[in-house]
This record gives C-alpha cells, structure tokens and sequence, in this order.
C-alpha cells in the first residue's frame, strides 16, 4: 500500500495537468481548530469555474471563514487565480506576454489555446488584466530597484515623451546606464503642469538622480526645476544637432522643393519613363522579351546590335538610379540626411554623365530619348533660382556637417537614430573645448563675413550653441551619456510591436486605447530588470499572483485608465430627434439658473 500511495504521488507531481473537469475544495488551512469550530467560523462557500494553462478547466469550491473580524479566503486559490476571476495567473501571463511582448497577432493565440475554449473577446480582458498586475507589480518592486541604484551609484534620468498623430502623450523615464523604464504616464500634452508631478511621483519612489537629459523643450527644463531642484539637467545633444540642421535648412528646402515642383522635374521623368515603357511593351514580340542591358552588365555578348533597345533601357536605368537618392543617406532623417539635396546631386552627376556621353564620337548616334532627357536635367540645373537655391543648401551642408563633426556625430552601427554616441572622458573633453572654439568662430563669422547668406548660418548656429552653452557636460562628470536616444530606441521597440501585432503602420488608435503600462511591457526583456523583480524569467505568473493580493479591483483600475469616451456624448442621444435643440436647450437654462443663483 505504501509503495502504491508513493507512485501515484509521483505521477500527481510530474503530472502535465489535472484531469479536465474536475472539481477541487479550497479552504483556508485550520488544522489547529476542531471541527466544530471550522463549522461556525464558515461564512459562505463560492463555486466557479476556472480556467488554466497548468490545470486545464475545473470547479473551485471555496470556503470562505471569518477570522478576527474579517472574511480569509484560501491562499492557495488566490496564487492559481484572481479573487472572484475566472481565467488564471498563468493564462494572464501566457497571453500577455505573447501578444504584447512578443507581438503575435490574437487570433494565432486563441489557435494555441483552442482546446480551452476561451471567448476571443476575452483575449482582450487579457491583456488588460496583464497590464493591470504588470503595472502593481512594478510599482510594488520600486524599493528594490531604488536599493539597486542607489547602490550602484550615478543615476541619469532619460526623459521623454512619444506620441501619434491625434492621440496621447506617452511621457517615460529611463534610467540609462541600465536602460530601465522607471515610470511611464499617459498624458494630453508634454507641458509643465502635467509633467512636473510625474517627475515629483518618481522622486519619491527612486530618490534623485545625478543627472536628467531631455529635449529642448522649455517644459521639460521647467519641470527638472520644480520637480528635481538641485539636479543637474541638460539638453540632449542629438536633439540639438538635428534642431540646428532643421533651422540651417528651412530656408533653402523650402526654396528647391518649391522649385522642383514648378519645374515639374519630377513629372516630366515619370513621363518620360511611361513612354519607354509602353514601347518595351509594344515591341516585345520584336524584342524577344529580352533586355540587353542585363546581359551587357553581366559580362555577356549581345545577341544583337540593338542600339535603340539598348539605349531605352539605359534611359530607364537612369531614371531609376536618379530615383534611388535615399540610399545616399545613413538612416538617421532628416536634417542628417537631407534627401532634396541628394536628389539635387544625383541630377547634376546624371546630366554631367550624358553630357560626357554625347561629346563622344557614338553620340551622335545616341537615342533621342536620351538626348531628351539630357536636355530635361539641364533645364532645370541652369534655371538662375535653382542654382541659388541649390548653393545655398549646400553651404548649409557645409556649416552643419562641421558642426556635426565637432560633436562626434558620425552615423554608427546598423541602427544610428537610436546608438548612444558614448564618450570616453578624454573624447569628451576634446568635444567641448572644439565645441567652444567653433561657438566663438561662429559668432565672429555672424558679423565679419561678406557674404549675408554665410553670415545668417553662421548666426543661426551661434545662437543656439550660446542658449545651451550651460546644458552641456564639462566632461568631468564621469558619465558617458549625452543624447536621449536610449529612451526613444525603446519607443521605438514598443512601436514595432505593435505594429507587428496587428499589421497598422499607424498607432493612435493603440494610443487612445491602451493604458500607460503598455510601455513597461519592454522591461521584461531586460536582464537586470528580470533579475530585480522576478528573479526568473519563469516566475512572472507567481509574481503577477503576488501582486495580485494588492492589487485592488481590477474594474477600478479599467475605469480610471478608459479614456476612449472622455469628451464624447452617447451616440443614442446625439441621434435622437431634435438633438441640437435639446442640448443648447440644456446649457441655456444652466446658464440663466446660474445668473439667478448669483443675483440671489
């Protein structure tokens, strides 16, 4: 009896699941009373279903005692699933995790969980649920995060803020060295009176940093000041770079795309290309279908003196090399990449190259499409208000990469918008005494150069190198940080996720939607994150369960983060008749109830 009472505990515990089904007791452990005091302190007994990726489907059968004055639940009830809840802490975990973490698509999930039956509708409390917990548990971790740090020493706060077109803030702070997303809150906009208490809610969970890197934005610096006194706080140098090529820039975009649209530049090439291509089409029973080109660039004979359907794909080959501008950009946008400029280039190298190819004895046997298109290109680089245009953006260039050589901004690694652009301290030291003599540079420049267009770039980049003199490091701090980039490569992680999801390039609608703690998500992929506050990446459904305890009523928490309706009536009264009337109606008689308060 012993060794049968041994082996079917061993295949209990290795069990995959529990038999579907079933129906288990749940009471609080009493062992220390009698039997006839258990019976008097029982309140109530609650049934319900429960469903669970470790035990599959079962009846929970619950014993609810008093105790001291108060109602005790089982514990072991409250680790499997949420007071009064249906679907369990695993289940929670599984589909959260998957689907915002990992940015499978709902409909795949409810493929996996398919023998349980789940609602699709339900995935969505899910979520919600997940983010719910996730939030608490984050929250409940700050004092050891905050011990962490503080043992670690030299804490730089990252803030900022993400947002879509129509929707939200999304305002976040990051801890840099550790790339830790400390706090994350949805607000209407980035000003003071609504980031400064985010900051203060921040301080007192993890105490002061050393230092806080931000943009430009007044607000920001406005906050650090009422919210942070004392600590040091700069701007984000990548921020500053790209405001200044922005404003070198403005005046001398804005003049050649205006050009390149009068000039119809553009137009005329893609009508030009339509043309060869409908005579490729009209002439591919002549041709063979084949393309000569190709096989002359692998190295081929030509199967045939085909001049002119050699010199049509020639013609279109430009087109798409002339097209083909971005590739000369290093994918950190503009104004790093100032894309009309490459545009501008690519037609001068295209008009030079055919120039070159006419003045050789075959051109005068060149397709007229090619000499077409030769004199197109050159029409537009001789216009007089093109070549002012296109001088002036190129001086701008000029002054803009200097000064984006002096700050040691060159494009690194497979991602450049989101790299670092760390330091050493004697890197550091070399920047800011270049910085320096380039600020005084610039400021005689501004009122010595003869020619006024070098004069007001000049002017334009001294102007903001002396506003943000003071927001830059001495290069004695010993911290490498010095662009807010940190924070927006992890926006970025939370972007593609999403978009991964669900297939939209755009997001508001996911921004309108879902509350701020869709932002701590990304966390979970943090080692340092996992090892302070779950210690196993495993161990998320048992953490999730502990904060659950505390968590409060997760309908609370759903009615304080739903703001998809603020601002917007029920549509059954705006469709109801006279509506208009009723609602001006409402407001006048509120109004002269008001007057006649007041008189009184």
């Amino acid at each position: 009896m012993q060794e049968l009472r041994d082996s079917c505990l061993e295949e209990v515990e290795t069990a995959a699941g529990l038999p579907d089904h079933a129906t288990y007791n749940f009471d609080q452990d009493s062992a220390a009373s009698t039997v006839a005091e258990c019976a008097a302190t029982v309140l109530k007994t609650t049934c319900r279903q429960v469903v669970s990726l470790r035990f599959s489907r079962f009846e929970s059968h619950e014993v609810v005692r008093r105790e001291g004055g108060r109602a005790c639940r089982s514990p072991q009830l409250a680790s499997v699933v949420p007071k009064g809840g249906r679907y369990a802490y695993d289940l929670i975990s599984y589909v959260g995790r998957e689907s915002l973490l990992r940015g499978r698509k709902l409909q795949d999930i409810a493929v996996d969980l398919a023998e349980l039956q789940i609602p699709f509708s339900s995935l969505y409390d899910l979520q919600r649920k997940f983010l719910f917990y996730l939030g608490h548990l984050h929250r409940q971790s700050a004092p050891k995060i905050r011990e962490y740090l503080q043992q670690r020493g030299a804490m730089t706060w990252l803030i900022d803020g993400t947002l879509e077109a129509g929707g939200p803030v999304f305002f976040g702070v990051l801890e840099a060295q550790d790339d830790l997303l400390l706090g994350c809150w949805k607000i209407a906009s980035e000003n003071l009176d609504e980031v400064a208490p985010c900051l203060k809610e921040l301080r007192e969970a993890y105490g002061l940093p050393e230092r806080v890197l931000h943009d430009l934005s007044d607000a920001m610096s406005g906050a650090c000041d009422q919210a942070l006194q004392g600590v040091k706080h700069q701007v984000c140098q990548f921020h500053l770079l790209r405001d200044i090529g922005e404003d070198l820039y403005r005046a001398p975009q804005a003049a050649l795309s205006k050009l390149v649209r009068q000039l119809k530049l553009q137009a005329r090439m893609k009508e030009q290309r339509s043309g060869q291509l409908q005579w490729l089409r009209e002439h591919r029973d002549a041709t063979q279908g084949k393309l000569v080109l190709g096989d002359l660039l692998a190295g081929k004979p030509l199967p045939a003196p085909w001049p002119e359907l050699l010199g049509r794909e020639v013609l279109l080959a430009l087109h798409q090399w002339i097209l083909d501008y971005a590739q000369d950009g290093q994918r950190q946008g503009f104004p790093f990449d100032p894309y009309l400029l490459y545009l501008h280039r690519r037609v001068a190298r295209a008009a030079a190259g055919l120039d070159r190819l006419r003045e050789q004895p075959a051109g005068r046997t060149m397709p007229p499409a090619l000499g077409n298109l030769a004199r197109m290109l050159n029409a537009y680089l001789t216009n007089p208000q093109v070549v002012v245009a296109a001088t002036h953006y190129e001086a701008a260039w000029t002054v803009f990469e200097h000064l984006r050589e002096v700050l040691r901004f060159s494009p690194q690694g497979t991602s450049p918008l989101g790299a670092p652009y760390h330091l050493t301290e004697l890197e550091q030291r070399t920047m800011i005494s270049s910085l320096h003599d380039l600020r005084e540079d610039c400021r005689r420049r501004s009122s010595e150069e003869v020619d006024p267009q070098q004069r007001t770039l000049h002017a334009t980049v001294y102007a903001h190198l002396d506003r943000y003199r003071q927001s830059f490091p001495t290069g004695e701090e010993g911290c490498r940080e010095r662009t807010t980039n940190g924070l927006e490569s992890y926006w970025r992680q939370t972007k593609r996720v999403r978009r991964r999801t669900h297939g939209r390039r755009k997001l508001t609608r996911d921004f309108q939607a879902l509350p701020e703690e869709l932002m701590l998500v990304a966390n979970l992929d943090n080692p340092r994150y996992v090892e302070l506050v779950l210690g196993d990446p495993d161990n998320l459904c048992d953490k999730l369960a502990e904060a659950g305890r505390t968590a409060g009523p997760f309908s609370v928490w759903q009615k304080q983060r739903n703001q998809s309706g603020l601002g917007h009536l029920p549509k059954r009264f705006l469709r109801k008749e006279n509506s208009l009337e009723h609602l001006l109606g409402y407001y006048d008689d509120w109004q002269q109830q008001g007057h006649t308060r007041a008189a009184g």
